[in-house]
């Protein structure tokens, strides 16, 4: 072992008393030549020297006791007290030592009064080594700062102790001192490799080469970018990207060297850390001094110094950034640096070791040790190891962090995935993976830190199979999401950042199993008949949705997100609940549109009741009171001229008061009976839109050959035909009615206030869209030679500002076709769009509209095409027909050999539309009924009752003739 500086006594113990030995040139220390010394550690006067067989000797000064031995200024000595331990690492502060064993246990001596020494007292000082009691768990490494010490364990939780005056300890207390061992509750979770501690200031390393600082920071010696102390640790975001791999302090500067072998050093008044560049050569190892900084470059076998030359802790009389090679082909092993003094180890040939523990982790071996473990000892041994792993967020976010990327750290999940996979396969396995998860690991997450390193965890989980286990799903997935639902905002926008980045099928596994979760919820609440335990049941189904409305979110922001279907509750898991549908309207997302559409018409009927009951109990009032008022009507009665229709409809309902429009729509044609008041308000409705959507309306203009309708930039009627025709479709929907009307889906989106796109003219005007989708991808505009003006309407519009003599250009495009796309959407159309949809609104109440997606709502108006031809023979009934007769055999098979639109065509013929309703097929039912009818005629429907009166046919040729026929006239029979 080599040794020089100005190390007073210890250089007097180890070298020697010769005039100026020792205080520039590397000396071998001959004392130890027989010695093999794996780690050497020095305060203030004194230094720890840790045998390769685990004995420890100590020399310099003892006046607090440092020397852990009875002795004054004493030269080398053997710490007997420690004879019985096998020593793996040593660490010295100013004054006092921590010694760690390999069974896991601490031992400390020296100065005691700022406590630490870890005993829960603060004694002047302990000569003797004491146990540290109060550290829970296996201890992997020490580190001691001026008075503070450090403690990491296997299960990677930080443990501090000792003077806090500068917020050193990094745990929540306004206290000076600390005497006893206290978990670093902001680095729970994360996988630290390393702690490390200067004078009154502490670091930590995840595996991922993310570092935290905390304490004193008067020198700028954290590199957070200001001079501020750090009572808590802090991400020192400047490092991310640059795969830290050690850190060492000094007294009041910080060095850390990275995988590429990089220095950078902060302090000494750099509030950041910045690159050694004059250290010429990649760098293996680093060791700080108080002042100084020892730096090992493996290529070249040679330690060289730099830092402050106070004290001589480099070359005398250099100045502070000046770098000094030290020693060269020395065949090196290891470097330390102390207060005053550096040593370098030299005797490859002891079968030294690193001394620090990395935390236990997944890997493929492991996972193979295990699987293939046979009974008895090996068993326990494999049991101990994997609750070890189980039991620690830490150790499992370690098991599968990558190196942190400057912008997110990430995880192998698809590594997670498969070796979760190969354990559970073994059944034993996955018991003690289950039991670890359940009574250690879960109930952990509500302590962990919320760094984003440590949010890794909610990643990894849903890829164990375990958690996706039926029988763990109300004990793992609810202590899981409860957890989750317990994090800061902060750490919720970071999770979501997070989840926004998966893969879909890692998405859709979290999906599905929060959604097992809420289903399971949702059945005991079912059951729940105690008004307490229903309150205290929903609370936690309302956690359960928050969290799921996360997930929700950060899909809808995902490049590879899942269908929105995903997150769906059906209706029947829904309804029946306490509470239906209030509770569930924060959370429109897992509504399907059943359980949409049946929330709406829920509403509507509520709102037909408590209308009637108005009129009633009006009506009641008034003969009470012999007052001669006429009684109010209970429902909306509209008398209209059918030879008229869409004239003689917007004056009567222009004169309809506001309130009874929320009565149940009833209508009759002037001179006809009415036989089927559902009957009569669909066949209302189809021919008023049937007129309305006509050109002689003068109210739309049209596209694709009058297959799509819009509103025109120059109205031709009164404005409030538009209000009406917006009280005309609210009262469709709310009157539970459907209706063809050839909108196209951009109105659907601007009613629930969301911009359309380029796409959606596709839809509309498809020669528009393809005009402005090739100026957008035409190579050169500049050399098509046309202007800033859209032709729209039969003319060609100025749609900047000022521009219509511009030329369009590369430079402009963009924003020309972002103001056509706003004079098609929005300018042209303000005022028609705005009254329509302030008659709409006035039907229906815009809350509960906005739940549902564009396409929904125009499905929920307009009805769908997704035909379910055997859903529709399924539903049918018959009268003197049964499913077994011949004649009924015979039409089915004839009815689904015809071509789609003469099926079509059938259900106009019998419902009057041939949409289907919002709420599907199953809706559809038909009533086959025979009847007077030979098989001469034609078949004939009461679109009233939606029966359909099928004459005896014996052949399928004259059945398929006569049907054909019938629909296509569309021959109907009105009978009472």
């Amino acid at each position: 072992m080599l040794c020089w500086g100005e190390g007073g006594s210890v250089r007097e113990a180890l070298l020697g008393s010769g005039e100026n030995r020792g205080i520039s040139e590397p000396n071998e220390v001959e004392c130890l030549r027989d010695r093999p010394v794996k780690e050497v550690s020095c305060g203030a006067g004194h230094c720890v020297l840790l045998q390769a067989d685990g004995t420890v000797y100590t020399c310099g000064e003892n006046e607090s006791g440092q020397l852990g031995r009875k002795a004054g200024k004493s030269a080398l000595g053997h710490v007997e007290a420690l004879n019985t331990r096998t020593v793996v690492q040593v660490s010295c502060g100013w004054r006092h030592t921590l010694a760690l064993c390999k069974d896991g246990s601490v031992f400390a001596w020296g100065a005691g009064n700022d406590g630490q020494l870890g005993s829960g007292e603060c004694p002047d000082f302990v000569s003797q080594p004491r146990k540290v009691k109060q550290l829970e768990g296996t201890i992997v490494q020490v580190r001691c700062g001026h008075s503070h010490s450090l403690a990491l364990s296997q299960d990677c939780t930080v443990y501090s102790w000792g003077q806090n005056i500068y917020g050193q300890l990094g745990i929540k207390t306004s206290l000076k001192k600390q005497p006893s061992p206290q978990s670093v509750r902001c680095l729970l979770g994360i996988p630290v490799a390393q702690i490390t501690a200067g004078e009154s200031h502490s670091f930590a390393l995840s595996l991922s080469g993310a570092v935290y600082a905390w304490g004193r920071n008067d020198r700028g010696q954290l590199g957070l970018k200001d001079t501020a102390d750090r009572p808590n640790p802090c991400l020192v975001q400047q490092l991310k990207k640059l795969n830290v791999n050690y850190i060492s302090c000094g007294n009041k500067h910080t060095v850390v060297v990275t995988k590429d072998g990089d220095v950078f050093t902060c302090g000494n008044g750099n509030v950041t850390f910045q690159w050694e560049k004059q250290v010429k050569g990649k760098v293996s190892q680093i060791a700080c001094g108080s002042l100084h900084t020892l730096a090992y470059i493996p290529s070249k076998d040679l330690v060289v110094s730099f830092g402050s030359a106070k004290q001589d802790k480099t070359k005398k009389g250099s100045p502070k950034d000046q770098v000094y090679q030290e020693s060269q082909h020395a065949k090196v092993y290891k470097i330390f640096a102390g207060a005053n003094m550096n040593f370098i180890l030299t005797r490859l040939d002891l079968g030294c070791t690193e001394n620090t523990k990395q935390i236990p982790t997944l890997d493929e071996t492991i996972v193979e040790k295990w699987i293939n473990t046979g009974h008895g000892k090996e068993r326990t041994n494999a049991e101990n190891e994997i609750d070890q792993i189980f039991s620690s967020p830490s150790c499992l976010v370690g098991s599968f962090l990558k190196p942190s990327d400057g912008d997110q750290c990430n995880v192998d999940l698809d590594s997670a995935r498969e070796i979760f996979k190969k354990l559970t396969e073994k059944d034993w396995v996955a018991y003690e993976i289950t039991s670890s998860l359940k009574s250690k690991l879960i109930p952990k997450l509500g302590i962990s830190c919320q760094d984003e390193e440590a949010l890794m965890i909610y990643l990894i989980l849903p890829e164990c199979s375990v958690m996706q286990n039926e029988n763990n799903i109300d004990t793992l997935v609810a202590g899981f999401v409860k957890a989750i639902a317990c994090l800061d905002p902060a750490s919720k926008t970071t999770l979501g950042k997070y989840w926004s980045t998966l893969k879909s099928s890692n998405l859709n596994k979290l999906v599905q199993m929060i959604k097992t979760l809420l289903t399971n919820l949702i059945n005991v609440l079912r059951l729940i008949n105690q008004h307490l335990l229903i309150h205290q049941c929903e609370i936690v189904i309302k956690e359960v949705l928050d969290v799921l409305e996360l997930v929700y979110k950060a899909n809808s922001k995902s490049e590879h997100g899942i269908p929105v279907s995903k997150f769906l509750i059906s209706l029947q898991a829904l309804f029946p609940l306490v509470g239906y549908p209030v509770f569930f309207l924060s959370y429109p997302f897992i509504l399907d549109l059943p359980a949409k559409v049946q929330m709406l018409y829920g509403d509507s009927i509520k709102m037909m009741q408590i209308k009637a009951l108005e009129a009633v109990r009006f009506t009641h009032r008034n003969l009470l009171a012999g007052s001669p008022e006429p009684p109010r009507n209970h429902v909306l009665a509209l008398m209209v001229n059918r030879k008229n229709l869409v004239a003689d409809t917007f004056v009567k309902l222009n004169k309809v008061e506001k309130a009874d429009l929320h009565k149940e729509l009833m209508v009759t044609f002037e001179g006809e009976r009415v036989l089927d008041p559902r009957a009569m308000r669909n066949e209302f409705f189809k021919f008023v839109f049937q007129e309305l959507v006509q050109p002689e309306s003068k109210m739309f203009i049209y596209f694709q050959n009058f297959r799509t309708i819009w509103f025109p930039s120059q109205v031709k009627v009164p404005m409030k035909n538009y209000f009406l025709l917006g009280i005309l479709c609210g009262l469709v929907v709310y009157n539970k009615c459907v209706v063809y009307i050839p909108f196209p889906l951009a109105l659907f989106m601007k009613l629930l206030s969301i911009k359309p796109s380029l796409e959606n003219l596709s839809e509309m005007n498809p020669d528009s869209y393809r005009n402005l989708r090739g100026i957008l991808d035409c190579d050169n505009v500049d050399g098509l030679d046309l202007d800033c003006t859209m032709p729209w309407e039969e003319q060609y519009v100025e749609v900047i500002p000022n521009y219509k003599t511009q030329p369009l250009t590369n430079k402009n495009r963009e924003r020309f076709v972002e103001a056509c796309m706003n004079y098609i959407f929005k300018t042209s159309i303000k005022k028609p769009f705005d009254e329509f949809r302030r008659g709409f609104f006035q039907i229906l109440d815009e809350k509960l509209i906005k739940y549902f997606h564009p396409q929904e709502l125009m499905d929920t108006l307009i009805g769908s095409n997704d035909y379910d031809w055997q859903m529709l023979q399924q539903n049918t009934t018959y009268q003197g027909y049964h499913i077994s007769h011949p004649t009924i055999k015979m039409f089915w098979k004839v009815f689904h050999e015809l071509t789609l639109d003469e099926k079509k065509l059938f259900l106009s013929f019998i419902f009057g539309s041939d949409q289907i309703p919002v709420m599907g097929m199953e809706c559809l039912k038909i009533i086959i009924s025979s009847c007077a009818l030979t098989e001469h005629d034609y078949p004939e429907a009461a679109t009233c009752f939606d029966t359909f009166y099928l004459p005896n046919y014996t052949s399928p040729e004259a059945l398929r003739t006569k049907l054909v026929t019938a629909i296509k006239s569309k021959k109907k029979l009105n009978r009472e």
